[in-house]
């Protein structure tokens, strides 16, 4: 009998403790994937999210109802505010679909899977030529057959369904409910709580308060010292455009699609490149990499010009301006940062609030102060 009784012991004893995880992870959702209530003090921030937002992006946009989705990197995640005023015109909703360390193929096809399923009209779409960048000796693996489609959307580049989809679906929130994993990410977010932790809001954004925090205690100059070692050890190593047989990069054919299949579906688009500080563009003179920025720029125009540009903006932001010559001698204090910039390629909410006033001036009534715009749609 003994052997009985500790088997139902064990088994007492397990599924309780299944129920408790499965609450907890319930109830703090860390990851944010079934979108349970914030509260204040509890599971306000989502602290242990960074290693995460793949995860988050790929089922947080589908609970929420939006016209404008914002697509792009960590740039446009930490930079441009969806709730901005100038998006939030007669009640209007925006999603910030910035996803880091995202390529550009991933991007587009999240969301190009979004606008299969909300009511888009418009869609910013932020492009730096440093992700269109290859290493001429990795060619192109197979033929290039358009955009990759991804497994963990429900529909498919070209809009079709995506049969696998639910699997991936059950996977994902079996880990995110039922697994040691995001339990302990609970009990993170529980008892890490504050205003500085890592988060990102019910609409995508990224606050960038954990920036804060290491400006405070590293200083700002150690952040620019640290990222400019981290672009000139990846980029002094021969990038460019074009595979070694003179082919394009991929990425270009991937934006064009991308393009292309939203512009057939009435969407407005605006292409925008992002702001960078001159000490990253210092970098790229170092690399080399300056004449392919001019070529990125060209290329990008002529994907513009063959969609028939009926609803495409080109906005450069990449270009020189007062806003990125920012003097690092007059911060060398711990807690003081520069006005715009977090470190040398990633710009504040406060820049990106100047580059959305320029793109929506005529709707917003906004001064155009910051950018040029290259192309303009007709309509």
């Amino acid at each position: 009998m003994m052997p009985k009784k500790y088997l139902l012991s064990f088994l007492i004893f397990y599924g309780v403790l299944s129920i408790f995880v499965v609450l907890t992870n319930t109830v703090v959702d860390p990851f944010s994937v079934i979108g349970s209530p914030r509260y204040e003090g509890f599971n306000q921030f989502k602290v242990d999210i960074n290693s995460r937002v793949r995860l988050s992006k790929t089922y947080q946009p589908l609970r929420a109802n939006f016209h404008t989705l914002i697509v792009g990197n960590s740039r446009v995640e930490m930079g441009i505010n969806p709730k901005h005023t100038c998006l939030s015109l007669n009640e209007r909703k925006s999603y910030n679909l910035g996803i880091p360390g995202a390529d550009v193929g991933y991007q587009v096809a999240s969301a190009l899977n979004l606008a299969y399923q909300k009511p888009i009209d418009t869609i910013l779409i932020s492009i730096d030529f440093t992700d269109f960048l290859v290493l001429p000796r990795h060619q192109p693996s197979i033929e290039n057959t358009g955009i990759p489609n991804l497994n963990n959307t429900s529909y498919r580049v070209d809009g079709s369904v995506n049969d696998s989809y639910r699997l991936r679906y059950l996977k994902d929130h079996y880990q995110s409910l039922y697994s040691l994993d995001a339990f302990l990410s609970s009990l993170k977010t529980i008892v890490l709580q504050n205003p500085y932790a890592p988060s990102r809001d019910d609409a995508g954004f990224n606050s960038a308060m954990d920036f804060v925090e290491m400006t405070s205690t590293e200083g700002v100059n150690h952040l620019f010292r640290q990222k400019e070692k981290e672009l000139e050890s990846k980029y002094m190593n021969g990038w460019s455009l074009y595979y070694s047989n003179g082919g394009l990069s991929q990425d270009f054919s991937y934006l064009e699609e991308f393009i292309s299949r939203t512009t057939e579906r009435g969407i407005r688009v605006v292409v925008f490149t992002n702001p960078l500080h001159q000490n990253f563009w210092e970098v790229m003179k170092r690399a080399g990499l300056m004449k392919q920025n001019a070529v990125f720029l060209d290329e990008i125009k002529k994907i513009i010009y063959r969609s028939g540009n009926q609803y495409v903006d080109f906005w450069d932001f990449s270009g020189d301006s007062v806003f990125i010559h920012e003097d690092l001698s007059k911060v060398r204090r711990k807690g003081v940062g520069l006005k715009w910039f977090w470190e040398p390629a990633h710009y504040k909410k406060e820049l990106g609030d100047l580059m959305i006033e320029s793109i929506f001036s005529k709707e917003c009534g906004t001064k155009e102060i910051f950018g040029q715009k290259i192309i303009s749609a007709p309509i």
